[in-house]
């Protein structure tokens, strides 16, 4: 949950400062640790990895009654508030494999936000995020070093601009007591589309598009369970499943930034917890599986890959040979929901903009290794792990071993035999 009483002040459209609401990054409670098991700190930490949602954006579908102006985009904020950075391409067939979502739209003016833009809103969201992290790696925990944080910090996004420009946002707040020298930029590391493992990737896992292809299949099955025909009239003609998750990024997109709630051409309001319960169903359904017997198959695809990189990444510095000490991902909601149905700590919320989630790991005087999972402002207790809040270091990683993937060879990645059958209809809804 998100408190909404947080004010910031950011440049107005006509470049003037003006107070704006928005939703606080101060987050409540997610979930804490069982009274039986007291919060000290296994050690010293010396190691963390912190994978985040993009800040706040204009919905990235078009909804008829959706007839605000979305005044939220004016480049005076990109250049105040967005660290620069040296954007450095992972790809062999690429110099730039950053896209932008809107490249390919008609020309807007220059304020107003074209679809799936991070918003004035969204950049002061992800500087807010980077500032907790300040707080608690610079000062609280003295994981990083002013002196040599050059050296210490590893940045990755996905190839989408909003990811990237979140990345600089957070690096903006993390930063800001940390002077660069004069035309010195922090690097953002950026995969091409085809090898990127911070979302389910059907490129890399051609597996992954026919667990979606036949998950779409049964939600269409399913009208009674995703869709309300009473809602055609005055927003669209309600024939796909996916409209509900179409019409959830609006509602959502528009919430984010105080927008009023959507009306039909009648004045009808959208029944809006309603629609984006079921958008959420929907889209859990087809990124966690339709059912129990693919639920783990589709969080293996999903997130496998990349917790294979963390986990990695972990045991070379228990081992002594990382070289970093903060890892930052920017990348998506569903970077964050398959990594928190892994660690059996997925509350059934999605993940709002702005989301984070670090894998931290301690080291104590007798050399043991403890991780800890932080998300959204709270310490997790880990059921995997007792419920306790920290995890021995070789049974986490033996907890998180049948997730993973090798590669995107994996054969658990190739194409299978056919999906669905009378009996798969009768368990999918049980």
């Amino acid at each position: 949950m998100l408190n909404r009483t947080w004010v910031s002040c950011v440049l107005s459209v006509s470049g003037v400062i003006t107070c704006i609401n928005l939703k606080s990054l101060v987050y409540s409670d997610y979930k804490r640790p069982e009274s039986d098991f007291p919060l000290t700190l296994p050690g010293e930490l010396i190691f963390s990895q912190v994978i985040f949602r993009h800040g706040a954006r204009s919905p990235v579908y078009e909804v008829k009654g959706d007839s605000s102006s979305w005044n939220f985009c004016s480049p005076d904020i990109y250049e105040k508030y967005l660290l620069p950075v040296n954007i450095v391409s992972l790809s062999t067939s690429t110099a730039n494999p950053v896209e932008d979502d809107s490249k390919s739209q008609e020309t807007t003016p220059i304020n107003v936000c074209k679809r799936g833009q991070l918003t004035a809103f969204g950049v002061q969201q992800m500087v807010t995020v980077g500032g907790l992290f300040r707080k608690r790696y610079f000062e609280e925990f003295h994981l990083l070093d002013k002196q040599d944080w050059k050296n210490q910090i590893y940045v990755r996004s996905t190839f989408m601009k909003r990811a990237v420009q979140s990345a600089q946002a957070f690096l903006q707040g993390l930063l800001c007591e940390c002077e660069l020298q004069e035309g010195e930029r922090v690097s953002i590391h950026v995969l091409d589309k085809k090898d990127e493992n911070l979302f389910p990737n059907s490129y890399q896992c051609p597996r992954i598009k026919e667990l979606y292809a036949y998950g779409r299949k049964l939600l269409s099955e399913n009208k009674e369970k995703f869709i309300m025909p009473e809602l055609a009239a005055g927003y669209w003609n309600l024939q796909s499943p996916l409209d509900f998750i179409r019409l959830r990024d609006v509602i959502i997109s528009r919430e984010a930034h105080g927008l009023p709630p959507l009306e039909s051409d009648d004045g009808t309001k959208l029944p809006h917890e309603e629609v984006v319960e079921r958008g959420h169903r929907a889209m859990s359904h087809l990124v966690l599986g339709y059912n129990e017997r693919t639920r783990n198959e589709s969080l293996k695809l999903s997130g496998g890959l990349l917790l294979k990189e963390l986990l990695e990444h972990m045991k070379e510095s228990v081992q002594g040979k990382q070289s970093y000490r903060c890892l930052l991902y920017s990348g998506h909601d569903t970077s964050l929901v398959p990594l928190l149905c892994m660690l059996q700590i997925y509350n059934d919320e999605w993940p709002p903009f702005g989301s984070f989630l670090a894998f931290e790991l301690y080291r104590n005087s007798k050399g043991e290794h403890y991780v800890g999972i932080y998300y959204n402002g709270q310490r997790c207790s880990l059921p995997s792990c007792g419920n306790r809040p920290f995890c021995p270091w070789e049974e986490f990683e033996r907890q998180m071993s049948p997730f993973l993937l090798q590669d995107s060879a994996d054969a658990a990645c190739q194409p299978s035999k056919p999906l669905g059958g009378p009996e798969e209809m009768r368990t999918t809804y049980a």
